[in-house]
């Protein structure tokens, strides 16, 4: 058996998931390509930097080395953009308030509205 992060992608391999990396592209792992294919034809989440400029909301930002989401601070997009690039990972949370076009038509009667459309107007 593959260990590690060899085992939660295969049959992709480590190549191609350092790939995606460095040109900031999405990686979808095996099994969820055909729903992965359908999200990155949103614009809004076809690129992190995209997703940044539109976000309307605080990122949450969680510390490199530590493995504890109450260690996660919140930041502006702007402040997000910077800690990423200082190895941190970010938290968009609960995407489908800004940009319905992810929540399947079936499941939002509706229908995609904008990023950053007042939730509340719906």
């Amino acid at each position: 058996m593959t260990p590690g992060l060899a085992a939660l992608i295969h049959p992709a391999g480590v190549p191609e998931l350092r790939d995606h990396l460095v040109r900031d592209e999405p990686f979808v792992g095996p099994g969820r390509r055909a729903a992965g294919a359908a999200r990155t034809g949103v614009p809004v989440v076809a690129s992190l930097e995209s997703l940044l400029g539109a976000w309307p909301d605080v990122v949450e930002v969680h510390l490199p080395d530590v493995a504890d989401e109450a260690s996660a601070v919140t930041a502006s997009p702007a402040d997000a953009r910077k800690l990423f690039a200082n190895g941190m990972g970010l938290l968009f949370d609960e995407a489908q308030r800004h940009a319905r076009e992810l929540v399947p038509a079936r499941c939002d009667p509706r229908g995609p509205r904008p990023l950053g459309a007042d939730a509340s107007a719906a």
